[in-house]
C-alpha cells in the first residue's frame, strides 16, 4: 500500500504532513508530495523513514537542513546502539 491510499483526500493527507513531517521535509508543495508514493510500513522506525525519505525524490532528497541533521543526529544514535 501507498501513502497516498491511506487518506481520504488530499487535505486529509496534507494535515498528516503538517503534523508529522514538518519540519523535516521539503514543502509538500514543492517536494511534489514524493513522500505519498513511498510504501506505508506500519512499523517502521523514524530513522528507517527518513533513510527512505533522503532517497525519495529524483534521486534526490525531500529532507530539509532539519530533516538531515535528525537523520544524522538518529544515525550517530543507532551507531552508539
Amino acid at each position: 500500500m501507498k501513502n497516498w491510499q491511506r487518506f481520504k483526500s488530499w487535505n486529509e493527507a496534507y494535515n498528516y504532513y503538517l503534523d508529522h513531517l514538518t519540519p523535516t521535509c521539503t514543502r509538500m508543495d514543492w517536494g511534489v508530495g514524493s513522500w505519498l508514493y513511498l510504501d506505508y510500513i506500519e512499523s517502521e522506525s523514524r530513522l528507517d523513514l527518513l533513510r527512505r525519505l533522503d532517497k525519495a525524490h529524483c534521486g534526490g532528497t525531500i529532507l530539509t537542513a532539519v530533516g538531515r541533521k535528525e537523520l544524522a543526529r538518529l544515525e550517530k544514535a543507532a551507531k552508539k546502539g
